[in-house]
């Protein structure tokens, strides 16, 4: 995998906005848990202007969300217990 966000980050134009964005891409999957980057990913769709497309995106990010949510432990709260 980390071979694959080299060749990515090699391939992109440098100094171009879309140059910068892949390579920033490529690094954040590697510092993001599955469920942050379904979050990033919704939050750069949120941008683009209304359309099918951006719809169909949405509802794929959100069942994905879901499905992270479904699949991960819950945390068990923490009690306290008092001790006397």
């Amino acid at each position: 995998m980390i071979a694959v966000l080299r060749a990515e980050i090699r391939s992109a134009p440098e100094w171009t906005p879309e140059g910068v964005l892949t390579a920033l891409s490529a690094l954040a999957k590697l510092m993001m848990t599955e469920r942050d980057w379904e979050l990033y990913r919704l939050s750069v769709v949120a941008r683009l202007p209304e359309s099918p497309y951006k719809e169909a995106v949405i509802a794929g990010i959100q069942h994905k969300l879901s499905l992270i949510e479904r699949d991960e432990p819950r945390a068990l709260p923490i009690v306290s217990r008092a001790t006397s």
